[in-house]
């Protein structure tokens, strides 16, 4: 029997949502006592940070980085509700908040020596001061010299002085013992703004690389590959509410995912952020104001919420709260004293 085709209408009264489970999510941020430690930071021109920011953690729990993405859910009064606004904000102002709130960070970026001479690097840390160069030999036939210089560069006008520390490695004689005819030189470099040793930058640098794991997820499934703005402050503040959400979402995958009465899956120790969208974030329901109370409506073909009992939200008296019929799961695991 041929599909018939189907017709197109909007409805006048009927409120629907896509993504009912911004419900955990308002009431994740909300036990993580965000708002009050933004609180002190006051309020600009009547909205203070807390609002700006629940609005854009609540755009990267739905997959959206862009600040353009705001202009789709600020008259939506479900994402208003779970995130706690009173008001939506407009992609400009998102923005322009977004960059006056951005502070000056601190960095660790690796040197491109390019065509730099390892043998002139090896000579000037040879003619340092016993004071400005720490001297290492960790085994026969090889010394390392770690050292900090300042350069000065030109931008727009106007001069600034960088700090790089540098690492020089001179091998004479191989791991295996046999003499090099020539010394096998090696530089290295990393530029800073941090004021710590030289070898603890060092490691701070070494340390990105237990982040590797988990830089797909951002890149992919929170939309942060290619990030919203074109100042470097205003980036790391997102990438710090990044950080923020995947620790939330990650959290609530733990808890929702994980045990007998989760979906049928293979067996894990935790789920993937894209797991956690399509199974807890990405459903479809009705929002139904009722008896003082707001409801999420869902379909008689949900099994999610079949199978599992979705959890009751504890009620709240700003902003109004959603409830879920179902289990008092968050009552048991995300109490909010």
């Amino acid at each position: 029997m041929p599909l018939k085709k189907p017709r197109l209408e909007q409805s006048p009264r009927r409120i629907l949502t896509a993504h009912a489970g911004l419900a955990l999510i308002g009431e994740a941020i909300a036990a993580s006592r965000l708002d009050q430690a933004v609180k002190s930071m006051g309020s600009y021109r009547g909205t203070d940070h807390g609002q700006v920011l629940s609005t854009y953690l609540g755009l990267l729990t739905l997959g959206k980085s862009d600040f353009e993405a705001a202009e789709g859910v600020r008259k939506d009064p479900f994402f208003l509700s779970c995130m706690g606004l009173k008001r939506g904000l407009s992609a400009a102002r998102l923005r322009q908040r977004m960059d006056a709130s951005a502070m000056d960070i601190d960095f660790i970026i690796k040197w491109n020596p390019r065509q730099a001479s390892a043998a002139d690097w090896l000579a000037h840390a040879d003619g340092l001061e016993a004071s400005k160069v720490k001297w290492e030999a960790p085994r026969e036939g090889k010394r390392i010299a770690t050292f900090s210089v300042n350069e000065t560069r030109s931008w727009q006008g106007q001069e600034y002085t960088f700090r790089r520390v540098m690492r020089v490695v001179e091998r004479t004689i191989d791991r295996k013992g046999q003499a090099l005819v020539f010394p096998d030189l090696e530089v290295e470099g990393w530029w800073t703004s941090l004021e710590l040793s030289d070898d603890d930058i060092i490691a701070l640098y070494r340390g990105h690389a237990t982040c590797e794991h988990f830089h797909s997820e951002f890149k992919t499934d929170m939309d942060l590959e290619r990030l919203p703005s074109g100042k470097f402050d205003t980036n790391t503040l997102v990438m710090a509410a990044g950080t923020f959400v995947y620790n939330v979402l990650r959290w609530i995958g733990l808890q929702g995912l994980i045990g007998d009465d989760s979906p049928v899956r293979h067996p894990a120790k935790r789920r993937r952020i894209r797991t956690v969208f399509q199974e807890l974030i990405s459903l479809p329901a009705q929002l139904v104001h009722h008896a003082r109370q707001v409801w999420l409506r869902f379909g008689a073909h949900c099994l999610a919420h079949r199978r599992r009992g979705y959890p009751w939200l504890r009620p709240r008296e700003s902003p109004p709260n959603v409830a879920w019929k179902g289990s008092n799961f968050m009552d048991k695991r995300l109490q909010v004293p």
